[in-house]
């Protein structure tokens, strides 16, 4: 399961890049024959950093799922706060769909799958 999560996390987060470059690269041309002003490329950069940040926290659970699945060993994590960041996500998630942001959605559900087995894993190694 998590090996499938990380494939696809990589496989989203590829192709998520090549559309940056590939944005970038149509509002340079437009910009240089002044279809798109500064906003234009500010805007690009904005997503830019926002998927970037996503890919950071999404990305960032893995070592720790890893970690608990090789050790066995949950001692250093709270329930409480790993069940509140679940629900958490989930509610992001559902943020994300209602507003049909895909960006969200992906990166959520990806972490939402990560804090889950990470909840699971938590409660079965008491």
């Amino acid at each position: 399961m998590l090996s499938s999560l990380l494939r696809a996390t990589i496989f989203f987060f590829t192709n998520m890049v090549a559309d940056w470059h590939a944005a970038l690269g149509t509002m340079a041309t437009d910009l240089h024959h002044r279809r798109i002003g500064p906003r234009g490329v500010m805007r690009a950069w904005v997503e830019y950093i926002g998927s970037l940040a996503a890919a950071c926290t999404t990305l960032c659970w893995v070592p720790q799922a890893l970690k608990i699945i090789r050790e066995k060993q949950t001692h250093g994590i709270s329930l409480i706060t790993q069940a509140v960041f679940t629900v958490g996500l989930a509610l992001w998630l559902i943020y994300g769909i209602l507003l049909t942001n895909w960006p969200l959605m992906i990166s959520n559900a990806v972490t939402l799958g990560f804090a889950f087995l990470i909840l699971i894993l938590k409660v079965r190694y008491r």
